[in-house]
């Protein structure tokens, strides 16, 4: 049979409002798919990662919060024939760095205000909305719980965007782009990520790619461009003045049976670093062409896919070397060392160094005007298990990424169970007559929380949406019950993962034939607590805590599984609604309590100071002020009377933005009590306070009265 049109063109394009850039994208928005156990760095004009290029936002980090980065960048290659000449579009090359890259940087975001002038012209409004639209990234959630939620949503985290091959400057600068012949084709790219345990290690990348322009396209190939790279950026900072990133201590494989390319470094960073990242091809649409002579080509099969690995930036290895023209680098998306016997035994195969992958797929016959292709990868981690040296690559090392790659697969292929590209008897379970992706078991989702801090507790308020949560395999009302988790987070290099710190403290479970049947009793409250329109029902109190530590709280549903799908119980991840909390006293009044600060004495460093390998971040020292009012001032001074520093402190409001600790270290999601604030022991001339003997006084603003008292400092 012929080739036949995938989809028509894209007939409307994603309207999003325009928001602030930070001055590293001036003319991009980016985001991060980072419900799950990963974070990957993903930008409206198609690039993954971030090239280590913006501070404290993870490229591709896994487990998440480890400092453990896995990809310096990569995109999308497309290669085809257009009037019998190669033609190829890069979205990302061999570059050291992303600060001033724009050949081969081929792709751009587009909008519609054409000609630049900001006003909405004529023939400008595509989706006939009569706003003038600038596409970025829109974001949507298929958890009910998820201020992104949208039914129509495919995973826990959709990251949406579109993006072009048809410019040859970049419309927001003007820059050209060196070298860029242009396909004509534009991209609709969805990536895909899930918070659930069995699938939280993998990003899904699913491209549609349109031939918008007159010419047919033939014998089309689609890549993943990759230039993975592992360490831990704790102990082997990628910039500053202590810059240790090794660039070429990494090795490389490829997995037939997977389709699945992978890097892991080589040393490991002293045991603190082992595990793999890697790019694995998962599937396409159409799934494969039957010619009229000949076989038949199956996309979803490693004889029509392409492995291919070269050394940084070589232009010299016969056959290693760093592909520069559209027909060499056509010749490398058409090929693979993966169908060359004996590749893995060349030298350069061999051992750690600096290599860029590329995963293809082909030939697509054609795709012809206004019509559409589809392809899809995946951005797959995993942990290095069991004791083998950290040099050596087996099999039993791969476990955890093959596993994680397996349910990538799985979720890819949906009702499509043998992954044949055919819907077969018994597989269409919706009965709409198409293969439906991305059919993923699922626990309840996790409830609402509310967390509430005090002096040496946190309470804790959930809801019970999940208790009528429908499971989409079963179709059944399957929830069991409720866990509560504890992390204690501690800011040392090498310290446990977010998601590793988490500790179970309590079950609860429904009475009836499955699990413990502890009950929901003794958490249900008598009277539910309306805020903001929610309703509380569950009470939880976590004592004995210490004030101005930083905790992180979570609580999960589970079912009871399916065993007539031989599914065991499920469920939700910590990630989803874990929430950072500061335990410590709420707001009194100067009569009520004594204002104390702590540590006291500071002495070198206090125990939640951030830390790198590189020692402690002057930014990142922390002293608490507790007992405070609930409005008050606070100020510091030197015992010569120099005013040191001067604090206003709203107990109502304080969010500790004024800390550099709480970026790095908390985020968004910090919860604090309203008697405590934290000062970084920098002056409001902004220079570090030296070690001394310090005043500090607190005025109430309600009632005027001025508690003093004496803080040592010693560093």
């Amino acid at each position: 049979m012929e080739l036949k049109h995938y989809s028509t063109a894209i007939t409307a394009l994603l309207s999003v409002l325009l928001i602030a850039v930070s001055a590293n994208a001036i003319d991009d928005e980016s985001k991060n798919a980072n419900i799950g156990n990963i974070s990957l760095h993903v930008t409206n004009y198609g690039l993954i990662g971030d090239g280590f290029n913006i501070e404290d936002v993870p490229s591709g980090e896994y487990p998440k919060d480890s400092g453990i980065e896995h990809i310096f960048d990569g995109a999308l290659w497309i290669g085809a024939l257009k009037g019998g000449e190669r033609y190829v579009t890069t979205g990302a090359h061999d570059v050291s760095s992303l600060n001033y890259a724009s050949e081969n940087f081929e792709f751009t975001t587009y909008d519609e205000d054409v000609n630049g002038n900001g006003d909405l012209d004529p023939g400008e409004d595509h989706n006939g909305n009569g706003v003038l639209d600038i596409y970025r990234i829109l974001e949507r959630s298929s958890l009910p719980t998820s201020q992104y939620y949208d039914p129509n949503a495919v995973s826990h985290q959709d990251l949406i965007c579109d993006f072009a091959d048809t410019n040859t400057i970049i419309p927001q600068s003007g820059e050209e782009i060196p070298n860029h012949r242009p396909i004509g084709l534009t991209i609709h790219m969805e990536a895909y990520a899930w918070s659930t345990s069995f699938a939280d290690a993998f990003v899904i990348l699913q491209y549609d790619i349109t031939n918008v322009w007159d010419d047919t396209l033939t014998d089309v190939y689609v890549g993943m461009f990759a230039d993975l790279m592992v360490g831990n950026t704790n102990f082997t900072p990628t910039s500053g003045p202590n810059r240790s990133w090794n660039y070429r201590d990494d090795g490389d494989g490829w997995i037939d049976s997977l389709l699945m390319n992978y890097e892991w470094d080589y040393d490991g960073d002293f045991g603190n670093a082992e595990s793999y990242g890697g790019i694995k091809f998962l599937g396409c649409t159409p799934s494969f062409y039957e010619p009229t002579f000949g076989d038949t080509i199956f996309y979803n099969d490693s004889a029509s896919v392409n492995f291919w690995f070269w050394q940084f930036r070589n232009n010299n290895d016969p056959v290693f070397f760093s592909p520069i023209t559209d027909g060499q680098k056509y010749e490398k998306m058409s090929t693979g060392l993966n169908h060359v016997n004996g590749w893995r035994d060349l030298p350069f195969a061999q051992g750690g160094n600096n290599r860029i992958t590329l995963v293809s797929v082909g030939p697509f016959p054609q795709i012809l005007p206004d019509s559409s292709i589809q392809a899809v990868f995946a951005f797959v981690c995993g942990s290095k298990y069991g004791d083998d040296p950290v040099e050596l690559d087996t099999d039993r090392s791969k476990t955890e990424l093959m596993r994680n790659a397996r349910w990538a697969q799985v979720a890819y292929n949906g009702e499509d169970t043998n992954g044949n590209g055919i819907l077969d008897p018994g597989e269409d379970g919706n009965g709409n007559g198409m293969i439906d992706r991305y059919n993923l078991p699922a626990a309840p989702p996790a409830p609402r929380l509310r967390m509430v801090p005090d002096a040496n507790q946190v309470t804790l308020y959930w809801d019970d949406s999940p208790e009528t949560a429908i499971d989409p395999v079963s179709n059944e009302m399957d929830f069991e019950g409720y866990r509560i988790y504890r992390a204690r987070i501690s800011n040392k290099a090498g310290a446990p993962s977010f998601k590793e710190s988490f500790k179970l403290l309590s079950e609860y479970d429904k009475i009836d034939d499955f699990a413990f049947n502890i009950g929901l009793e003794q958490i249900t409250m008598a009277e539910p607590d309306t805020v903001n329109g929610i309703v509380y029902k569950y009470k939880y109190v976590s004592d004995r805590l210490l004030d101005g530590w930083q905790y992180a709280f979570a609580v999960t549903s589970f079912d009871t599984g399916d065993p007539v799908n031989d599914l065991q119980s499920l469920e939700s991840s910590v990630l989803e609604n874990a929430q950072r909390i500061i335990p410590g006293p709420s707001a009194q009044s100067s009569a009520n309590r004594k204002v104390t600060v702590f540590p006291n004495p500071y002495k070198v460093s206090a125990i939640w100071d951030g830390r790198k390998s590189s020692g402690i971040k002057e930014r990142e020292r922390m002293v608490h002020f507790a007992n405070l009012p609930e409005k008050c001032q606070i100020r510091i001074y030197s015992l010569a009377g120099e005013l040191v520093r001067k604090i206003e402190h709203d107990g109502a409001v304080y969010d500790g933005s004024d800390i550099s600790w709480y970026d790095q270290y908390a985020g968004d999601s910090a919860h604090f009590p309203g008697g405590i604030h934290s000062w970084d022991l920098v002056t409001d001339h902004d220079q570090a306070v030296a070690t001394g003997l310090y005043i500090y006084t607190v005025e109430d603003y309600a009632s005027g009265d001025i508690q003093k008292g004496k803080m040592l400092i010693i560093k």
